[in-house]
């Protein structure tokens, strides 16, 4: 029988359920947040993982490295700033 994957069938219903219901007790912009945190996590669990394979951890280090960076000068921002403008100026040339 598999109990590997109905062990994690069950964790990701059971997790479900709870983050369901407490996500009115939590502040919109924490949730926003959470998922850039889970996802650093998932990175952190990957580089300890891969911590016999030397070059494959210098690339997720860049990854991180440039997520903080990218985070602290709020690059999205500005990004997303420059798309609109050239969005707006190819949808009023026609």
């Amino acid at each position: 029988m598999p109990i590997g994957i109905l062990t994690d069938v069950g964790a990701v219903f059971i997790g479900t359920i709870i983050g369901a219901s407490i996500k009115k007790f939590i502040p919109k912009y924490l949730l926003g947040e959470l998922p850039k945190v889970f996802g650093v996590c998932s990175v952190c669990i990957g580089i300890m993982s891969l911590i016999g394979v030397q070059t494959m951890s210098m690339v997720i280090m860049a990854v991180i490295c440039g997520f903080v960076i990218g985070e602290l000068l709020h690059i999205n921002i500005h990004v997303s700033k420059a798309f609109s403008a050239v969005l707006k100026k190819i949808t009023f040339s026609y």
